[in-house]
């Protein structure tokens, strides 16, 4: 992506004019920021953003390069906007309607980066990694994340055992390591869905179901735990029915972030991307008091966070500091927004 920070915006005084229509300083200076993107291409092709055809508009958005669905969407609204409000006011020479009407919300997440992406909003994880995982395995654990279980090493999911699970209530009882006494949180219809079939999961696809080995397919070991070791020549039949080791979850997580080109993609993202949904789900219940005057997510809501990420248990939130580089409200809106495309009147 092209450096912004010192770019002159292309008939400036018409874009300072459209501006002026956001009350908010912070979204004034959001749809700035693609002005100044837009003038790279504006001055190359010697024509204002009002006039760029379907390919031209394109090319913008994936030089914008967002990194959340939420994101692309909002920077479509926007460049949306501009152009419906050039046409209405008799400014576009080359357009009687958006290059961007009529598209589907599905169209938008074609510019989404998800190279550089670190953090996942629900959508994006339940429907895009998830839902395209053939492993059950692999759709509990990450969703097991998501929604609050972690541990020492990982260990509140390593140890996990049918005995541990109540269909009837959603809840599991969850076993850290680290402490004596366990925690019981209760977990959303679709992940029990995914731990119940889980645990009668006897073979795995490797490489996410793309590798081409004789082996491609490989029976799981026979135990009570819910996340089990592959049966082949490296691996001792776990006669003692004991809990995995932790680095299966580094090795599966390495087929996943390759088979979706996503290298950030890890336990530590799936928890915190979760983290952001409770955030935002206090949002959505509270309200703009959820945020001091900085942006970031008060303490008292914040603790609800922690408490159910079992974060702290033996220190009563001492670290929250760390948490604030993304319990905020940036951060919330590049991964869950309320700005919807504007299906403009074009008459």
């Amino acid at each position: 992506m092209m450096t912004v920070n010192n770019a002159v915006l292309y008939n400036e005084e018409r874009k300072m004019e459209f501006l002026e229509r956001y009350e908010l300083d912070g979204t004034k200076e959001t749809v700035k920021r693609i002005f100044k993107y837009s003038a790279n291409i504006e001055n190359q092709l010697d024509k204002d953003l009002c006039d760029f055809n379907l390919n031209e508009v394109e090319e913008l958005m994936y030089g914008l390069s967002p990194m959340s669905f939420a994101s692309s969407r909002n920077n479509a609204s926007y460049i949306n906007a501009y152009i419906v409000w050039c046409i209405s006011n008799g400014r576009s020479t080359s357009n009687n309607f958006s290059p961007l009407h009529g598209r589907t919300l599905s169209y938008y997440k074609q510019f989404v980066d998800f190279s550089s992406k670190i953090y996942f909003s629900k959508t994006e994880l339940e429907e895009d990694i998830i839902g395209n995982s053939v492993n059950y395995q692999d759709k509990a654990f990450m969703q097991l994340l998501f929604e609050g279980a972690f541990g020492h090493q990982l260990s509140e999911i390593l140890n996990i055992t049918k005995d541990d699970v109540d269909y009837d209530t959603n809840e599991i009882v969850l076993k850290d390591s680290a402490f004596d006494e366990p925690r019981t949180l209760t977990f959303s219809d679709k992940c029990m869905n995914y731990v119940s079939i889980a645990f009668n999961q006897n073979t795995f696809q490797m490489k996410n179901g793309r590798s081409n080995r004789a082996n491609a397919t490989t029976e799981v070991l026979d135990t009570d735990y819910l996340i089990r070791n592959l049966k082949h020549s490296r691996t001792r039949f776990n006669e003692e029915n004991e809990p995995a080791d932790r680095h299966i979850f580094y090795r599966r997580f390495d087929d996943l972030k390759k088979f979706f080109d996503m290298p950030f993609l890890n336990a530590k993202s799936t928890q915190q991307s979760g983290m952001i949904y409770k955030m935002y789900e206090e949002y959505m219940k509270h309200g703009d008091i959820v945020f001091d005057e900085k942006g970031i997510l008060k303490n008292e809501y914040m603790d609800v966070i922690l408490e159910r990420f079992g974060i702290g248990r033996n220190k009563k939130y001492q670290q929250r500091m760390a948490y604030r580089a993304y319990l905020n409200r940036e951060i919330m809106e590049q991964l869950y927004s309320e700005v919807d495309i504007e299906n403009d009147n074009q008459n």
